[in-house]
């Protein structure tokens, strides 16, 4: 995950405001099924909901961790400036879309005004805020997958 947000960061930092960091996450979901799939196959081919639930849960909060402390460093860090490449891309998108949907000036002017006032500079607060929400997100997702990937033993059920 940490690859593909290098990735997106070499082709243009300006990506990291678009839908392109998307994909991390979907790299995410991915990695979610299958290693809750591997895991009850690694452990006799049955699991419990609970199981699944904790083996997906556990895949989806690191993952998340490390997107999110990844991209605290590089904004941070690395590469400082960056912050005001992706505020900059953030204004265009905004104004672009806006525009598409014949927003009146004022409010326009108004809106935009407020992200240019908008700091996008990463701080321990912002991120743990982003790691709260990742890791809801990723509870939600792995109770979902979970339902799915749990198949419990037969034999063990008629025999309770």
């Amino acid at each position: 995950m940490i690859a593909g947000y290098v990735i997106i960061y070499l082709i243009d930092g300006a990506l990291l405001a678009s839908f392109a960091t998307l994909a991390l996450y979907i790299f995410l979901l991915f990695c979610m099924i299958y290693g809750g799939i591997t895991y009850r196959k690694e452990i006799g081919g049955f699991n419990s909901f609970g199981q699944a639930f904790l083996a997906v849960f556990t895949i989806a909060f690191i993952g998340s961790f490390l997107i999110d402390a990844f991209g605290f460093v590089m904004f941070k860090f690395i590469d400082p400036g960056l912050v005001d490449v992706v505020k900059e891309a953030a204004l265009e998108k905004a104004e672009a879309m806006m525009e598409k949907f014949n927003t009146p000036e004022d409010v326009m002017e108004a809106q935009l005004k407020q992200i240019k006032a908008t700091d996008y500079t990463p701080s321990l607060k912002s991120q743990s805020i982003r790691l709260l929400s990742s890791t809801v997100v990723g509870a939600v997702l792995s109770l979902l997958i979970a339902v799915f990937v749990r198949r419990n033993d037969s034999k063990s059920s008629e025999a309770a």
